[in-house]
């Protein structure tokens, strides 16, 4: 039933792909995930298992039998993301550290979206966040307001889409939350810490409470994720009851010694709208003499039965521009997983609070 993922492992040189990748630069692949190298391998243990080709300031193409650089403009980009019918890019750049800009506020931020060559298509400045529509090429981006400090927070909803069209613009209540789609025509505007999520109507431009208690909602529209507050798991929320799973999901990863949970999100396996993919990872142990260690989970989980479908070591990159496919890190390879390529439960027995997690061979494809 399962198999070996479809793996990008790096350990040649990248200038053939490259290469290859620059005759169809601009073609549409709503397969992939876009991503700056230095957010997938991030931590510290991680840095001396980044291939030596990627630059950690560059944002990079993954797709499931190869990668390509895309030049952006600023090497400061984050939040990056590919439109869901892969044809756009979509990043933030913050300039925080530039000194002519003076003290820290929204002139120091923008969003920018460009095609997959690079080519620029739109700069919305003082953008803090962004959400592309889960249909084709239509971006949400909050615009920065004061106070700025401790959250960059944003009284404002600008709507862009490729076209001669003015983009939609509204004020709204100024919030330090996230961002979202409910539907093509719903933004979905998170809460601070407490209080309601609300939804912006793209039809009537009316802002009003959201029965989603999240802002990352599932396929099916019944569930969403949402930061837990003062808590280390995340909030996987029946939107009909209200009720939080998170706890409950987590622990189905037999993590005995929890330290981080997330990143989370939602993927369309063989029909199925309810299906969520989240890592959790163990608390870090640091043995005298040996250097930290760390066990990280990945779970494919179906909310609406609480079941483990599959697990894999490694984290979470994010789901690919089309929703269908996750990426997973581990180690030098970045995986682009089916639904066939996760492992079946049960999980291992946690052996961190014993000594290093240190895969089984089987475990491990070239």
């Amino acid at each position: 039933m399962f198999r070996a993922a479809a793996r990008i492992t790096f350990l040649l040189s990248l200038s053939t792909a490259l290469c290859a990748a620059r005759s169809t630069s601009s073609a549409t692949d709503n397969t992939g995930i876009a991503a700056r190298a230095g957010s997938i391998w991030r931590e510290h243990t991680e840095k001396q298992d980044k291939p030596r080709d990627l630059r950690s300031d560059s944002v990079y193409l993954f797709q499931r039998f190869g990668v390509r650089r895309i030049p952006l403009r600023s090497n400061m980009a984050w939040a990056v993301s590919l439109s869901p019918d892969g044809s756009l890019v979509a990043y933030g750049v913050n300039r925080t550290g530039d000194p002519r800009l003076g003290l820290p506020g929204p002139d120091r931020y923008e969003v920018v979206v460009a095609d997959t060559s690079g080519q620029e298509l739109a700069s919305i400045r003082g953008g803090v966040r962004l959400a592309w529509s889960p249909r084709g090429n239509v971006l949400a981006v909050a615009i920065g307001c004061d106070p700025w400090l401790p959250i960059p927070p944003f009284d404002s909803i600008l709507v862009w889409q490729p076209g001669p069209e003015k983009p939609f613009s509204r004020h709204i209540p100024a919030s330090r939350g996230k961002i979202g789609w409910a539907g093509p025509d719903t933004i979905l505007i998170g809460a601070s810490v407490l209080g309601p999520t609300n939804a912006l109507s793209r039809r009537t431009g009316r802002v009003s409470s959201s029965w989603h208690v999240g802002t990352d909602v599932s396929p099916n529209g019944l569930y969403s994720i949402y930061p837990a507050y003062n808590r280390v798991s995340l909030g996987i929320y029946d939107d009909r009851t209200r009720s939080d799973y998170g706890d409950s999901i987590v622990g189905l990863l037999g993590i005995r010694k929890l330290g981080e949970t997330g990143p989370a999100c939602w993927v369309q396996y063989q029909g199925r709208r309810q299906t969520l993919v989240i890592t959790v990872c163990s608390s870090w142990r640091e043995p005298e003499g040996q250097p930290s260690s760390r066990i990280c989970r990945t779970g494919l989980v179906d909310v609406e039965d609480l079941r483990l479908l599959g697990w894999r070591h490694g984290r979470l990159v994010g789901p690919t521009a089309d929703s269908r496919r996750v990426a997973i890190v581990h180690g030098e390879y970045v995986d682009i997983m089916d639904y066939e390529d996760w492992t079946a439960p049960p999980v291992e027995a946690d052996t961190i609070s014993d000594k290093p997690f240190v895969p089984r061979p089987e475990l491990i494809t070239h």
